[in-house]
């Protein structure tokens, strides 16, 4: 008897992943050998970030005080959040530790429910994630860790830019970090994300505002050359081609290992925040951590979207 054939979908999945994973370890032992030779990714020294925590604080404050001004209009709007009528949704025990944002296209896989989504997770949150871990934050702590290896010759042994990439990357996952999984029916997780947006592109107009204005900080100190946005563009596509392999085994075998359980999301997190770090650390320009923000946040989305039910 002779086994049956294989279905023509699975066949094209199969090869998919094969020549996913090809050329991801092909771009990334490419770039390694082009990081030796010091033509991929070589360090590029500029003036250190103009701003302070002087300016850090009101950035992290604002963000604060915008989000609770965005709870008090929601509330204000639709009423207390603890008076409305609970309309929690099952979550598929597949779905524990998955972002809401796959949890709602799970759930309202509606065109709409999609341009939302790629609102929020393809454009606005690499947009203003990187403005401030990368830019702000890792920036600032950069500033700092110049100062102390000038005053402490210890910290020279360590490679530049090491203490503030760590810290920056344990902050990142750990802001990341869900504890339960989300229940709330799709129209309460589509309020929740617009009001992210709103959120987010609030605060970064409000930080882009107070570095120019309080530091004049110029847009080469924001991280944008104009001459470079082509080749910072290509880099950040081959960065994302270099990691889609690792990340997304990574993300396999945590999975595998600790199935359901939410810190799955920040020990990838941390690792592809390092890689984010990284591009930063050595070109100093944005563009590059944005693009491959952009293009990781894009394939899981699209990848949720092509498992979502019709």
């Amino acid at each position: 008897m002779q086994p049956d054939p294989v279905p023509n979908d699975s066949m094209w999945f199969a090869a998919l992943v094969v020549f996913s994973i090809v050329a991801s370890l092909a771009t990334l032992a490419t770039m390694a050998v082009g990081m030796a030779r010091g033509r991929v990714l070589a360090y590029e020294p500029r003036r250190p970030v103009p701003w302070t925590w002087f300016e850090l604080l009101p950035i992290l404050v604002a963000q604060i005080l915008i989000v609770e001004a965005a709870h008090w209009a929601d509330a204000a709007w639709f009423g207390p959040r603890a008076e409305r009528p609970r309309q929690e949704m099952p979550v598929d025990e597949e779905l524990q530790a998955a972002h809401p944002l796959v949890v709602l296209l799970q759930q309202s896989p509606a065109p709409g429910t999609l341009a939302l989504a790629v609102l929020v997770a393809v454009v606005i949150a690499p947009l203003t994630e990187e403005f401030l871990f990368r830019l702000v934050i890792l920036g600032w702590l950069e500033r700092l860790e110049r100062r102390a290896r000038r005053r402490i010759p210890l910290l020279r042994a360590a490679a530049r830019g090491l203490g503030p990439l760590l810290l920056t990357s344990i902050l990142f996952a750990a802001l990341h970090y869900r504890a339960e999984p989300p229940t709330s029916s799709p129209q309460e997780l589509v309020r929740i994300f617009a009001t992210t947006a709103v959120v987010s592109l609030a605060t970064l107009g409000f930080g882009i505002t107070i570095l120019r204005a309080v530091r004049r900080a110029t847009w080469q100190d924001l991280g944008i050359v104009p001459a470079e946005l082509w080749p910072d563009i290509c880099l950040g596509l081959q960065s994302f081609l270099a990691l889609l392999a690792p990340i997304y085994l990574l993300q396999f075998l945590l999975r595998v290992f600790f199935t359901t359980h939410p810190i799955v999301d920040p020990i990838s997190l941390f690792f592809f925040s390092l890689a984010l770090g990284l591009l930063y650390l050595r070109t100093h320009r944005i563009v590059p951590s944005i693009v491959l923000h952009m293009a990781l946040n894009a394939t899981s989305l699209a990848m949720a979207w092509a498992i979502a039910p019709a």
